[in-house]
């Protein structure tokens, strides 16, 4: 396997903060970020584009270190930042010739039909525009220049139903190239759940998965109780548990399941949604 983003023992402190990452982002495929507020996935694609540097170890991007490389690897990359970093007082006109001027092959028509699918009303100035359709504008120019690699951060942050769906089928098309690959950050799983072929969870500044949709939903069970026996035993075999009142849902390696499925007494089991796994994962513990 090719990869076209590489974190190589890669350290980043903010004071007590710090983001701890080794890993290899794999390409032409779409890869997930996800974990809660502060987990580190902003700090994350700020290292890829090289706006910041990392404490210790090497980010690599199409094999090149981002940070000697920066101005030569940007050209073959598209990226949405979770803030506005527009000037105001700029219309949309403007920022097309800025965009036309600063990337090779950039296709000012493609960027002009981009904005009429995601349907972002023409103003004057960039200020006048919502945050939604500030999402939309960025959107429209990332993809204007058929990069190899998209870096989005939260790229449907604000985004309404409508947009999102368009901009979905956008990311759907672009990502049937082979060799395209997109890195995408979320706070919602269910925004990018259609598109994703890896996933990967952030936690504290660590990550606490990293593996493939499929594998994950064969990889994991969920197992439910109405009345469970030992229930110290699963909670230390469960990779994440809810305990209520009247029931306990845990969930499982598949292979610890096997393990244990004949001492469980009477219980039911479920394929897990994505969502109950990152729910148990980052809610619960993790090995």
């Amino acid at each position: 396997m090719k990869y076209d983003l590489i974190f190589d023992n890669v350290v980043k402190r903010y004071g007590s903060y710090e983001l701890n990452l080794d890993l290899k982002i794999p390409k032409g495929y779409v890869t997930a970020v996800v974990g809660p507020n502060g987990s580190g996935k902003t700090t994350l694609m700020n290292l890829a584009l090289g706006i910041i540097q990392p404490t210790s170890g090497e980010v690599e991007m199409f094999g090149e270190n981002v940070i000697s490389n920066e101005s030569a690897l940007k050209q073959h990359v598209g990226f949405v930042h979770a803030e506005d970093y527009f000037y105001p007082e700029l219309s949309l006109e403007d920022l097309a010739q800025i965009y036309q001027d600063a990337y090779e092959g950039w296709d000012k028509k493609l960027f002009w039909h981009a904005l009429k699918e995601l349907e972002v009303r023409h103003v004057t100035k960039l200020g006048d525009l919502s945050t939604g359709n500030k999402k939309r504008v960025q959107a429209a120019a990332c993809l204007a220049h058929n990069p190899d690699l998209l870096l989005l951060d939260e790229v449907f942050a604000n985004v309404d139903l409508f947009a999102q769906k368009t901009l979905t089928k956008m990311l759907a098309k672009f990502a049937e190239n082979e060799d395209k690959t997109i890195f995408i950050s979320t706070n919602s799983l269910s925004d990018v759940e259609s598109l994703i072929d890896y996933i990967l969870v952030l936690k504290n500044g660590k990550s606490v998965l990293f593996n493939s949709k499929e594998d994950l939903m064969t990889k994991y069970v969920v197992v439910k109780f109405q009345d469970a026996k030992d229930v110290d035993v699963i909670k230390e075999a469960a990779i994440g548990f809810e305990e209520s009142k009247f029931t306990l849902s845990a969930i499982l390696k598949t292979k610890v399941y096997d393990a244990l499925k004949s001492g469980l007494g009477e219980h039911s089991t479920e394929v897990p949604s994505l969502t109950d796994i990152l729910i148990h994962v980052i809610g619960g513990k993790n090995d």
